[in-house]
């Protein structure tokens, strides 16, 4: 049938049926929208604040300490949300965002909440920290402006993802520790080294957007599980349920004819017959096992680095991306650039320049609203958010965590005094 023909008769297939196919078009649209306006309701009337959180000098906490508190702040996860409570409230999980703010005149580190998490994440952060202190302070994001790039400023940023499934964990803090204090390192210092040579007027700023999540709407355990059992060489169930006739059909010629089907049965077994793991395979499989056992949450990295346009280096952009580097490794996990948030035209772009003016425009009014970047969907939505990946509270706690004594680089801000109680014998005025 040659093409002209086959143009034809869709064509006619569509104005004979538009009228059936048009409603369920609109539906969706319809429906994508209205959830959209509710959400987006929901958000902003949620009181959103910010925490800056100092500690002294000298700590003698270590990254688990931050292990702990993410685990605590788990607890912001609300359950179950009803189709009506969605539909008609726009209710949606809400999220941290943990923020890493680098400048000439220090590094700061920053929570952003709703502020009826307030009282648990100073509990928290108190409970591990008993000398830290937690301020509400201003968005900072505010007093830069909107329309960068501008003839005065430059910018440049990415997202970060994972380059494997989530269950294979990435290098995390254990991994950093050495039997001796001396032998240890931070995961932090890499990053701490290249925001303590920034000059005036130049700033980094790093976010991750934390949801935490459970493994009823999210397979990331059951992910793992279907992971080892492919380096044991174990048949993989699915977990969709229901009803299989072909497999109904096999079943009953398998009881009735065991004499035709045996031959197959028992070449079957013998396929699923577990291998013997290699010493590289069993190390994989139990630091997958290990990663999902912990609780997880839907993580969003996004990097940005602002610097007038007479001192703009690209090279700091590289700088950043080495600093996450590190917790990589060929066997687990690690990260790489989003290719959807690249800053880079498309070689089909015609005005190139104005195309990268407004991808570097769209990328800073995300990390101003702390949105999570969804992906581009119409009528049918993809399962999971290729823009997200699944961290634990582990490898959420290596990537971001107080500094510890460990760090000697001189931009971290920190206490220049430690806050401790009044003497019992002090003296009291009447």
């Amino acid at each position: 049938m040659e093409s002209p023909q086959v143009f034809n008769i869709i064509w006619t297939q569509i104005l004979t049926y538009w009228w059936v196919v048009s409603p369920i078009v609109l539906f969706f649209i319809f429906q994508e929208l209205w959830l959209g306006y509710k959400t987006a309701k929901y958000l902003s009337e949620i009181n959103w604040i910010i925490l800056e959180i100092r500690l002294p000098r000298r700590i003698e906490r270590t990254v688990k300490a931050m292990d702990h508190i993410f685990a605590a702040l788990h607890a912001m996860h609300v359950g179950d949300i009803k189709t009506a409570e969605r539909y008609f409230e726009g209710k949606v999980q809400e999220w941290l965002s943990l923020e890493i703010v680098g400048a000439a005149s220090g590094t700061r580190f920053l929570i952003r909440l709703p502020d009826k998490f307030k009282n648990l994440a100073e509990a928290q952060i108190y409970a591990q920290y008993p000398s830290a202190e937690i301020k509400e302070v201003d968005d900072y994001t505010a007093y830069i402006p909107s329309d960068i790039p501008n003839q005065d400023y430059d910018l440049w940023g990415t997202e970060l993802i994972l380059t494997k499934s989530d269950p294979y964990p990435i290098l995390t803090y254990p991994a950093f520790e050495g039997p001796r204090t001396e032998q240890s390192f931070d995961p932090l210092s890499s990053l701490m080294e290249v925001l303590s040579l920034l000059k005036e007027g130049e700033q980094v700023w790093v976010q991750l957007l934390a949801k935490p999540i459970d493994d009823k709407f999210n397979k990331w355990k059951e992910e793992g599980e279907k992971e080892v059992a492919k380096l044991a060489g174990r048949e993989v169930k699915s977990s969709g349920g229901g009803f299989n006739p072909l497999s109904a059909v096999g079943e009953f010629f398998g009881t009735v004819f065991p004499e035709v089907f045996a031959g197959g049965a028992t070449e079957q077994k013998k396929d699923s017959k577990e291998k013997k793991f290699t010493p590289g395979e069993e190390s994989v499989a139990k630091a997958i096992e290990h990663n999902v056992s912990k609780l997880g949450y839907e993580v969003q990295i996004r990097v940005l680095y602002i610097a007038p346009t007479t001192i703009f280096s690209k090279a700091q952009g590289a700088a950043i991306l080495g600093s996450f580097k590190q917790f990589n490794t060929q066997n687990l996990n690690g990260f790489k650039p989003n290719k959807m948030a690249s800053l880079k035209p498309k070689w089909y772009d015609f005005n190139k320049p104005l195309v990268e003016r407004g991808k570097k425009k769209g990328l800073l009014e995300m990390y101003k609203k702390r949105d999570f970047r969804l992906p581009f969907a119409f009528l049918v939505k993809p399962p999971k958010n290729p823009n997200t990946f699944v961290l634990s509270t582990e490898e959420l706690a290596t990537v971001y965590h107080m500094p510890t004594s460990l760090i000697q680089a001189p931009a971290v801000v920190r206490l220049e005094a430690k806050k401790s109680e009044p003497p019992p014998i002090l003296p009291l005025v009447e």
